[in-house]
């Protein structure tokens, strides 16, 4: 504890006017009793873990070990390297690839990683890290590295501390079925805490960051967006929706602006990304394009998150963003007639004209015989009524949000007893 308040655990800011962060994630040698510390700058993520393990291996772990063909990793249950996150076994099955190591990855169990008895790398490596760094301000990259490089003990620990300033940006994730397809073998003993990941050639990487060719993942979500932007999905031809993106960028300049400032709330104190600016995972024109689609109910926001890798919370938070944006612009964005609730049943219909069954259910129920109108009295109708429908929705989720409800009493009876009439005393004490 310090007079401020707590100290960072996972990260550490810079003191000073420009706040820049340094996320150290570290590799210790039992046998050798030498540490690795890989100092990132932008996102503490599964792909910078493995991307660490990596630096590693190429730095030392080769050199040490020339004939190994196996590699155990002994890591907690939380944080970047947690045993729930698909990315992290992805991106150690790329490795494993990459390398042709067989990975084995025992995690120590919720609640000890704290443990002397269990995780040597907290009280033999970044124990004596904090201790020699104990009192020193830290206000660069150069002092983070200088400071971790020079620790040592007197039973012989020495420690390397390399700078990584590349891209990890939050939000990447991989599909179900690429992460079923990945050569992981479960121990019978505990598997979701320790498994092994088997070499093989076909297991591309998820994110970026790593200095060679790391893009497969990255091209596949740009490239995704350009086949989504379909008429028949967003209601636009290609050229009403590049003018509608370029009349709606200064606006999203602004609310991104509005939102950075709210974030900031005065001094940076919260992880945004590096100071010289992330690459983020979708442009602005993706934001309109992704938003239009869930606005139009084309598909959910799992199956957006699923087709394009990244996680259903990023697709959240860039469409609350930009319905707002559309909004303030006045645009009405209306309902698609396909549903999709499968990412293959969506991709099937981009790559021909099969239409899902629930599309044909509704041409065929929307007969002039059955609704007494023409089509085209139909589809104008609808168009009237799609602003009210989404004035009711937007009312009924504010609901279910927590607006306006009848408070239920803890006790006694309900509804509350009526109060005292008028021209009535009550009974004193």
């Amino acid at each position: 504890m310090t007079g401020a308040g707590r100290v960072p655990y996972h990260s550490f800011f810079f003191s000073g006017p420009d706040v820049e962060q340094a996320i150290p994630y570290g590799i210790y040698d039992l046998s050798r009793n030498t540490g690795w510390v890989n100092v990132g700058v932008d996102h503490d993520t599964s792909v910078f873990a493995v991307e660490s393990i990596r630096r590693w291996w190429r730095a030392r772990g080769s050199l040490d070990y020339p004939a190994a063909s196996r590699l155990l990793i002994t890591a907690d249950a939380g944080g970047s390297n947690g045993y729930r996150y698909r990315v992290w076994k992805s991106e150690l099955a790329a490795l494993a690839a990459e390398t042709g190591l067989v990975i084995t990855v025992c995690h120590f169990p919720p609640g000890t990683a704290r443990n002397e008895k269990w995780n040597k790398i907290e009280h033999r490596l970044f124990s004596h890290i904090t201790l020699n760094w104990r009192g020193r301000p830290l206000t660069s990259h150069h002092v983070v590295i200088e400071t971790i490089a020079s620790t040592t003990t007197r039973t012989g620990l020495r420690v390397e501390a390399y700078l990584d300033d590349g891209d990890y940006p939050v939000g990447v994730a991989i599909s179900m079925e690429r992460f079923a397809a990945l050569p992981i073998e479960r121990h019978d003993v505990h598997g979701t805490w320790n498994y092994t990941l088997h070499p093989t050639a076909d297991v591309p990487p998820v994110g970026e960051g790593s200095p060679e060719e790391r893009s497969t993942a990255s091209h596949r979500r740009q490239r995704m967006p350009k086949r989504l932007d379909d008429a028949r999905l967003t209601g636009l031809q290609q050229d009403q929706l590049d003018r509608l993106c370029v009349e709606l960028a200064p606006l999203q300049a602004a609310r991104s602006q509005e939102r950075y400032s709210g974030q900031r709330g005065g001094r940076a104190r919260r992880a945004t990304g590096k100071l010289r600016g992330s690459k983020p995972l979708f442009d602005d024109p993706a934001h309109v394009l992704l938003t239009l689609l869930y606005q139009r109910q084309v598909c959910s926001m799992v199956v957006l998150g699923d087709l394009l890798e990244t996680t259903a919370t990023t697709i959240g938070t860039l469409v609350r963003e930009t319905r707002r944006v559309l909004e303030d612009h006045g645009h009405q964005a209306g309902f698609a007639p396909v549903r999709f609730t499968t990412t293959s049943d969506l991709l099937a219909f981009l790559q021909g004209e099969q239409h899902p069954a629930r599309t044909g259910l509704i041409e065929q129920l929307s007969d002039p015989r059955l609704t007494g109108i023409s089509r085209d009295e139909l589809r104008s109708l609808t168009e009237q009524l799609a602003a009210r429908q989404a004035a009711q929705a937007e009312r009924l989720g504010h609901r279910r949000r927590g607006g306006h409800r009848p408070v239920r009493r803890r006790c006694g009876r309900w509804p509350p007893p009526r109060s005292t009439p008028a021209g009535s005393a009550e009974r004193g004490p």
